[in-house]
């Protein structure tokens, strides 16, 4: 049996999406999100025509387009709540292990040879930035995504969470160009000392580090791009529904 969220009459599946938009126009940003054909809506196909084109429950659509919230019993906060736990442990355990495992084998491989001494000293800065980038994350981030939340779950005030959106903006952060800059810079530096010398254990050895922490460190920003921030995007235009 499909959930019902507590939605008032008329909305019902069989509403068609061109009158839900007359009386909740900002639902059409919802819809573009959701990826939501265009024709779609010029068709004025109903709320369960357009759940299907997306593999939604259809009164799951409605309750997220008029609540602002996909389903709306107290499974569904414990499923979000389970979501958000693995979420931030995930992304914790990177951070262990790249600040840790990570970290540690690039600064014992570059300790080996006298030559890495110039690339050691770049590495000391990098490792500090980046230490101070998961940092931002688990004091900020991460706690701001639980608020959020929480806040969806009922159990922190609106005013709370609308407070704490008012002092984040998810925007382009410089500072991990250039912490990227400065680490394509370490490679390239490496790679040619290894050109010049392809028979040194040591050169190749610091390499082979270099690459693998860049992979691991490259794979934890995509995690962040792809799940973190699009959503606290998704809690914030929940909330401000909500409001």
């Amino acid at each position: 049996m499909s959930l019902r969220p507590p939605i008032l009459p008329p909305w019902q599946p069989d509403t068609n999406i061109c009158d839900l938009l007359m009386v909740l126009p900002t639902a059409g940003a919802e819809l573009e999100r959701l990826g939501v054909p265009t024709p779609a809506v010029i068709d004025c196909l109903t709320i369960e025509q357009v759940a299907q084109s997306i593999g939604w429950d259809s009164w799951a659509l409605l309750g997220f387009l008029v609540n602002g919230q996909s389903i709306s019993d107290e499974n569904a906060h414990a499923d979000s709540d389970a979501e958000i736990s693995k979420l931030i442990g995930g992304l914790r355990a990177d951070h262990a292990l790249l600040l840790g495992n990570g970290l540690r084998q690039l600064r014992q491989s570059l300790e080996s040879d006298p030559l890495f001494e110039p690339v050691l000293d770049d590495f000391e800065i990098l490792a500090a930035e980046i230490a101070c980038h998961f940092l931002l994350e688990e004091e900020e981030w991460f706690p701001y995504l639980q608020i959020l939340n929480e806040g969806i779950a009922g159990r922190r005030s609106h005013a709370v969470c609308l407070e704490a959106m008012q002092n984040h903006a998810l925007t382009e952060d410089p500072d991990i160009e250039a912490l990227f800059k400065m680490f394509q810079h370490m490679m390239d530096t490496v790679r040619n000392m290894h050109q010049e010398d392809p028979s040194s254990d040591s050169k190749q050895q610091l390499l082979k580090d270099l690459q693998d922490f860049g992979q691991s460190w490259m794979e934890h920003e995509n995690r962040e791009a792809q799940e973190l921030f699009p959503k606290i995007v998704d809690l914030e235009n929940r909330l401000l529904r909500l409001n």
